[in-house]
């Protein structure tokens, strides 16, 4: 079966490596969103949907900045960053 991530393949166009780098950093702001939430609320407890969509609306060096006081944090409101 073919796998894409081991194709030497890549595109000519600037749009279209464009469009693949964009479409990947999406993919990985997804995921980690993902994961960020699902480690705020293995730790604090069920999201409000405020906080859900404040989180998907996060970039990655936010959402770095959050995972990391998520470590030390004693409430979610520190965790977010809103003290």
């Amino acid at each position: 079966m073919f796998d894409p991530s081991k194709s030497k393949y890549e595109y000519q166009s600037a749009p279209a490596r464009r469009w693949f780098a964009d479409g990947r950093e999406e993919g990985q702001v997804a995921g980690r969103a993902a994961l960020v939430s699902h480690l705020l609320a293995v730790r604090y407890g069920p999201l409000t949907d405020e906080v859900q969509a404040g989180i998907r609306a996060a970039s990655i060096a936010e959402l770095d900045a959050i995972a990391e006081r998520l470590l030390t944090a004693s409430t979610l409101q520190e965790a977010l960053g809103q003290r």
